[in-house]
């Protein structure tokens, strides 16, 4: 009897941690993922309180809550990598249950910016709509909560995002080929609005602007990039260049061509 349950104890450590270890990133009922493995989460008033990584436990059973005020606080969620981000879904809680104010903010170049506006949710036993956030690749943000006259908690908070593949150093790369005399290519870039911008451009102007987005990317280099209009410069110009802000960019492509 002691040896057949022996057996049966390795079997089930064998069979359910793996199936624990590789368990669903969703959260019941909610739309959005939990965020990625290494994510950790902070009250801005209260660095101490370890009760803020209850958020992304994936359990809508627990829940943090502001110690400072209890009817406002705010979140700081610092990801392992810089995630592509869409919206943010709160599953929140309040007493009285009443409308609470949300709003979503990111860490860029030492200041904290808005990326939604103040979004207003009647909190109840559901989750709350998710909300929306300006598309764009964030590794540090802030959720502000404001329940007024009303205590407030926050028991879990899921995200609608990409990852963004970070290459591996010590994987070779393999060099670009080196774009042939009088290849061309239309340059599209869509703003973080939607606007689609098109240029016709030289591959070696298509590369210099990639080499403007990836160096800005890693931290260097300006703000704003020139692009020459060309043969859509309309007007008594000299020349007619539109400069796009690297902030504002969503995603570009570069659709090649041959003029032989």
């Amino acid at each position: 009897m002691k040896k057949h349950l022996t057996v049966l104890l390795v079997l089930v450590l064998l069979v359910v941690f793996p199936i624990s270890a590789f368990a669903s990133s969703k959260v019941d009922t909610m739309e959005g993922l939990m965020p990625p493995k290494g994510t950790t989460v902070v009250d801005s008033n209260n660095l101490d309180n370890e009760t803020a990584m209850r958020v992304i436990d994936g359990d809508l059973n627990t829940q943090w809550g502001p110690t400072s005020d209890f009817f406002s606080g705010s979140l700081e969620i610092t990801f392992p990598q810089a995630l592509t981000l869409k919206f943010v879904q709160v599953a929140g809680n309040a007493s009285p249950m009443d409308n609470v104010t949300y709003q979503i903010f990111a860490y860029k170049n030492g200041t904290w910016e808005a990326i939604s506006k103040k979004e207003e949710r009647w909190v109840s036993d559901n989750a709350t709509d998710p909300i929306s956030v300006t598309p764009g690749n964030y590794e540090k943000i802030k959720i502000t909560v404001n329940g007024y006259s009303s205590w407030v908690a926050i028991k879990e908070i899921t995200f609608g995002y990409e990852l963004n593949e970070v290459p591996d150093p010590e994987k070779p790369q393999k060099p670009d080929p080196t774009p042939t005399n009088g290849d061309r290519a239309l340059l599209v870039v869509t703003m973080t609005t939607g606007l689609e911008k098109e240029f016709d451009l030289s591959m070696d102007e298509v590369n210099a602007f990639i080499a403007w987005y990836e160096n800005k990317q890693a931290g260097s280099g300006t703000a704003s990039y020139a692009i020459n209009k060309h043969n859509n410069n309309k007007g008594p110009f000299s020349a007619r260049k539109d400069y796009v802000i690297f902030d504002k960019i969503l995603t570009f492509e570069v659709n090649e061509y041959t003029t032989k």
